[in-house]
């Protein structure tokens, strides 16, 4: 790798640690209007073999829905969404990225060949700009060079970190990785 990309990759390896990946990404007011923000209340229930979540009100939790300060996804019938892995789920016309447990997954998400971002309520954004990248209808990035850096650092931190490693942790291992024997700088000083 040429000596100008490694410094592109260290600059933006840090930018993503430090506000991207690691730091949780704030509620606007287009997302309240399709989840719930504040931590329901009611209880769990179980019917033939399938999860749901009846609010205090007697309704059903629909979309995502703050439970015990984590968000879940539901089916418009009120199903919590447990796909076999993680995956994209429409309900009620908005797009939500969702875990096996149902569990909403939040922040910058490499599925498939694309790259997506969701809100910690687990909403896909569209159509937007996010960080410099060009979200589509869809919500997949446009595959650009911002896109590819993107992509690039993301991968390049999965692969020196841990997932279930904390931001301290994390930081840590970009730098030995950075600052490591497969990463140095030189510098040349004119005679």
């Amino acid at each position: 790798m040429s000596g100008e990309i490694r410094k592109i990759l260290v600059v933006v390896i840090w930018l993503v640690l430090i506000f991207g990946m690691i730091s949780p990404a704030p509620v606007r007011a287009a997302e309240k209007k399709s989840s719930q923000t504040a931590s329901a209340k009611g209880k769990w229930q179980t019917k033939k073999g399938r999860k749901y979540f009846k609010k205090a009100d007697g309704h059903y939790a629909k979309g995502s829905c703050r439970i015990d300060g984590k968000y879940y996804v539901f089916s418009r019938k009120g199903k919590l969404m447990c796909p076999e892995k993680a995956s994209l789920k429409t309900v009620m016309e908005e797009t939500y990225y969702v875990s096996s447990s149902g569990r909403a997954i939040g922040g910058w998400n490499i599925i498939g060949d694309n790259l997506y971002y969701s809100e910690k309520t687990g909403l896909i954004k569209k159509n937007t700009v996010r960080e410099g990248i060009t979200l589509s209808k869809t919500g997949a990035a446009k595959k650009n060079r911002a896109y590819k850096m993107k992509v690039k650092v993301m991968k390049t931190v999965a692969s020196v970190t841990k997932s279930k490693k904390t931001k301290e942790k994390k930081l840590r291992a970009c730098w030995k990785y950075i600052s490591g024997k497969e990463f140095r700088y030189r510098l040349k000083y004119p005679d």
